[in-house]
């Protein structure tokens, strides 16, 4: 699994120095909010510095939800 070593206020200082309209600032907030939703779904956690890992064993679902 690939990493990243930017942290969360990093990115979002980056999102607005390149985004200035509070649409697109918007939008990237919520498709964080529904990545993290589908990690979580799929089985990763989001940990306290907001990272993600695996969180479940292969074994237990060897494929997609329905």
């Amino acid at each position: 699994m690939r990493t990243s070593n930017i942290t969360r206020e990093q990115a979002l200082a980056l999102l607005r120095e390149y985004n200035k309209e509070g649409f697109h600032i918007q939008h990237g907030l919520t498709v964080e909010g529904v990545m993290r939703w589908y990690a979580n779904e799929l089985g990763y956690a989001v940990t306290k510095s907001r990272s993600i890992r695996w969180k479940r064993s292969f074994s237990r679902r060897t494929s997609l939800p329905d």
